[in-house]
């Protein structure tokens, strides 16, 4: 079950973020990491599952930057 937070100021939900991240177990945060790649398998061609994680989410990071 997901729950919606509701945050006063992009700083406090910052924040909440942190901590929520901070609460995860080492297994828990690699769960997510392979999660994310799953979700954004086929949005970079050519990259192939054998290659380094670090290039895939420094690839997914440049995308993110407004």
């Amino acid at each position: 079950m997901r729950t919606v937070r509701v945050f006063k100021s992009h700083e406090e939900a910052d924040e909440a973020d942190r901590q929520w991240y901070a609460s995860l177990t080492p297994d828990e945060r690699v769960a997510l990491v392979a999660q994310m790649i799953d979700d954004f398998k086929g949005l970079y061609p050519g990259l192939e599952p054998k290659q380094n994680l670090k290039e895939l989410l420094e690839r997914w990071n440049q995308d993110l930057v407004i």
